[in-house]
């Protein structure tokens, strides 16, 4: 299977968009790549507005994201419950987190044998193992696996 190249943001002339909480981009190899920002706390203004820019980007498509959350940040409990809701409506193939940590990231992947996502999600502490995981899933669905 041919690997495919990881795409920056510098290397592409996709639309970048800023938000108070993170950057987002969709690259070349059509994944939505959420870099958070060291925000303090992170509101619920915070998360309708990042929610708005990712629906842009996915335009009403059900799309593969790259969550890098190695910021830091903190969410108070109304964002908390907006994300969980998004989750809910969201259009989501699947979803790699980058975490700030291995031992964060491992309880994560540890925990989440216990949920019902309706997609995929893995936690990682590296950027190109997390965004592979993601072209490797794109890639088998692409086949018709």
């Amino acid at each position: 299977m041919k690997r495919l190249q990881i795409i920056r943001p510098d290397q592409n002339k996709n639309e970048v968009i800023d938000t108070r909480v993170a950057q987002v981009y969709k690259d070349a190899n059509e994944i939505v790549v959420i870099t958070m920002k060291n925000a303090g706390v992170v509101d619920e203004a915070d998360i309708t507005d990042l929610n708005l820019v990712i629906r842009k980007m996915a335009e009403k498509k059900a799309i593969y994201k790259l969550l890098d959350a190695r910021a830091s940040f903190d969410m108070d409990k109304k964002a908390k419950l907006l994300t969980e809701k998004e989750e809910l409506i969201s259009k989501t193939k699947a979803r790699a987190i980058i975490e700030p940590n291995s031992i964060k990231a491992s309880l994560h992947n540890f925990l989440k044998q216990f949920s019902h996502d309706k997609y995929p999600q893995q936690f990682f502490t590296d950027y190109d193992e997390a965004y592979h995981w993601l072209l490797d899933l794109q890639q088998h669905n692409n086949l018709g696996f």
